[in-house]
């Protein structure tokens, strides 16, 4: 287990150097402490242990954070909608979106095991975290760090007491975070449609044509 305090002029490096390995870790959000690892299908085996950390449901999909290059890389939209999730990103708001199908190659089955190509997905405006994605050059998993049911937490002490003996190989402190409503989710795969799911701090209407 390594804690590291995000503080730590070396914690870009040394995060992403244990998660380019699939390393699991608890780490700070823009809104509570998220636990991950990358998205690879090398990697489901530690995918895997996300759901056992969290007893997550398998048919519950999981979503992941990435960094504003990798949206045309990952994401199948429209030309309006990618130059829209460009403009509004980074923030609090999780779009559920078409993954591309080059994409879906190297991606674990786990991260959506109902077989269709749709993620959630977002560009969290936290700059610590989104430096340590860019160093790895992979998307992550970001699902809050709790059991599934239990309200997740802001406070750095509370989830390692919580999850410290669940074999989490990284934790990164930044103590208490400032209290946040939940990321507002909206589904954007038929994008004339858009879906609010949850409303969290983010007040979205729609993209521009």
């Amino acid at each position: 287990m390594t804690v590291l305090n995000a503080s730590d002029p070396e914690i870009i490096d040394k995060s992403a150097a244990l998660l380019r390995r699939g390393a699991v870790a608890v780490f700070p959000t823009d809104t509570v402490y998220g636990l991950g690892t990358i998205v690879t299908k090398e990697n489901n085996k530690n995918i895997r242990k996300i759901f056992e950390i969290k007893k997550r449901s398998l048919k519950k999909p999981l979503s992941i954070l990435m960094t504003l290059e990798m949206i045309s890389e990952y994401i199948d939209a429209s030309d309006i909608v990618i130059t829209g999730l460009k403009e509004l990103w980074p923030a609090s708001i999780t779009f559920i979106v078409n993954l591309k199908h080059s994409c879906l190659k190297k991606l674990s089955p786990y991260l959506n095991t109902s077989g269709n190509n749709t993620i959630a997905c977002r560009v969290p405006p936290h700059d610590i975290l989104l430096r340590i994605i860019e160093n790895i050059g992979i998307p992550v998993i970001g699902t809050s760090a709790n059991i599934s049911g239990y309200k997740p937490s802001f406070v750095f002490a509370n989830v390692f007491n919580d999850l410290s003996s669940k074999g989490i190989d990284l934790w990164i402190d930044q103590g208490t975070l400032p209290i946040k409503s939940p990321s507002t989710i909206i589904d954007i795969t038929s994008p004339n449609e858009p879906k609010l799911l949850r409303q969290g701090d983010y007040k979205f209407t729609t993209f521009r044509s």
